[in-house]
């Protein structure tokens, strides 16, 4: 269950609050699940206070170019070209985060969507589908790697965000549910522009 003063917190603070709680090189962050316990882990970072601007300047500059990608997003399913709709700024941001991968996943029978529900919600998957599950992440990453370098930290979380938060806005979303996805790309992008070691992890706040 995600804490009131978080919810209240606009992504933009967000970023701030975690430069403020850096300690000695180290950022923690707390990860909420709807069903699971939160749980925390801890990163060491190379950054300085300065840093937060330029985070903040990038990020408002980011999800702005979302927003806009998201609420066309139905023109470019109907067949419109992004080229046509998208500034270059804009046009870029869809070519790396938020276009389809040039591959397709093969999955055979399976629904990945069901699979993921199930894996989250449930536990009982057989041995055949975490297979399919571990191939798709392994696909992913490959992907991911192919628009982003691969730096300290992995890209392919910033990536899952930053298309989630796109669809959520083509799908219309509601404002407090796209916010909280906003603050988890602001975590992706910290780590992502920072991260140097992951040193504690998976330690539950029951």
């Amino acid at each position: 269950m995600i804490d009131e003063k978080r919810l209240e917190t606009p992504p933009i603070q967000h970023i701030r609050n975690l430069f403020e709680s850096i300690n000695d090189g180290k950022l923690t962050i707390t990860y909420y699940d709807p069903i699971e316990p939160s749980f925390t882990k801890t990163y060491e970072v190379s950054c300085a206070a300065a840093d937060a601007d330029a985070i903040v300047a990038e990020y408002e500059a980011f999800v702005q170019a979302l927003e806009t990608i998201g609420k066309a997003h139905a023109r470019f399913d109907n067949g419109e070209n992004p080229e046509d709709i998208l500034t270059p700024t804009h046009l870029d941001v869809w070519n790396t985060y938020v276009r389809d991968f040039d591959e397709v996943f093969d999955a055979g029978e399976y629904n990945l969507d069901d699979l993921y529900q199930m894996r989250e919600m449930w536990a009982d998957l057989t041995d055949e589908e975490y297979e399919v599950l571990e191939r798709h992440h392994e696909w992913f990453e490959e992907q991911c790697l192919k628009r982003l370098p691969k730096k300290d930290y992995s890209p392919m979380l910033l990536m899952n965000r930053v298309q989630r938060y796109e669809y959520l806005i083509s799908c219309n979303a509601p404002k407090s549910v796209i916010d909280e996805e906003g603050r988890r790309i602001a975590e992706e992008m910290i780590l992502y522009r920072f991260c140097t070691k992951e040193i504690v992890s998976n330690i539950l706040n029951i």
